[in-house]
């Protein structure tokens, strides 16, 4: 994978997520790996409160408020616990809106695994570092996990195509 250093080239990747904790629970260490990647990553969430757990993976603080109403453009990804889509009707229309608009690539992401009943189930398989910097981050947010999964869990919306930025994300399917 070919590191982007040029900001004025970088994908920028949003990850929007009810808290900092919940940020790096789900995705803390795909979080690391895309920004070490080269990727602008910025983490969205209700509590605008920039957390050392933010840091740790390597992301950047923003506030989701701003970002659902700004009339600018999105991040070319979208990462969206599925936490905060159930709990969020903003959140659930902008997803709507980058879907049927095309604006950017939209995807779910638990803590839990995905029955294939899900629909377009993915896991990402984590590297040592990277799970090594999601724990630290997991710990810094003041929640204490004695194991990190070796994965982490994705899904996306129902109507969207499979071959898209994802791919250069490195998720996988299951096996």
């Amino acid at each position: 994978m070919r590191c982007i250093t040029d900001s004025a080239v970088r994908y920028a990747l949003g990850v929007m997520a009810q808290s900092a904790s919940d940020a790096v629970q789900c995705a803390g260490g795909s979080i690391f790996d895309w920004a070490a990647a080269g990727w602008d990553v910025t983490v969205y969430a209700p509590d605008v409160i920039c957390s050392r757990a933010i840091d740790i993976v390597g992301a950047r603080c923003g506030d989701l408020q701003t970002l659902l109403n700004q009339d600018a453009s999105l991040p070319k990804v979208l990462v969206i616990t599925t936490g905060l889509h159930a709990a969020n009707n903003r959140v659930k229309e902008c997803v709507e809106y980058a879907v049927k608009r095309q604006v950017a690539e939209v995807v779910f992401v638990d803590a839990r695994a995905h029955d294939a009943a899900d629909g377009d189930a993915l896991s990402r398989v984590l590297g040592s570092a990277a799970r090594a910097f999601k724990q630290h981050a997991i710990h810094a947010s003041g929640v204490q996990i004695d194991v990190i999964d070796p994965s982490e869990h994705f899904c996306r919306p129902a109507d969207v195509g499979s071959e898209h930025l994802l791919n250069s994300l490195c998720v996988t399917r299951p096996a």
